[in-house]
């Protein structure tokens, strides 16, 4: 029997997050501090639309439990 794939997983497989650093491009600039990548932070924030969470929520699920998924790399 084979394992049904994770939601997000396959989600990453069928979309080219690239378009958000492309996007906000010109809202960093090269000689500040590191900021969050901008990909991470779409993420997060589409995590947290697509399950109703709130911001604490959504840091615990990514700590503890969405981590081995593959949609974070």
């Amino acid at each position: 029997m084979a394992q049904r794939s994770h939601l997000l997983y396959d989600f990453c497989k069928l979309v080219d997050f690239r378009f958000v650093k492309d996007t906000c491009r010109d809202f960093y600039v090269d000689w500040s501090r590191n900021a969050y990548v901008p990909v991470l932070m779409f993420k997060m924030v589409f995590l947290q639309f697509l399950y109703d969470l709130s911001d604490r929520e959504v840091e615990e699920q990514i700590t503890l439990t969405w981590p081995s998924n593959g949609f974070w790399v």
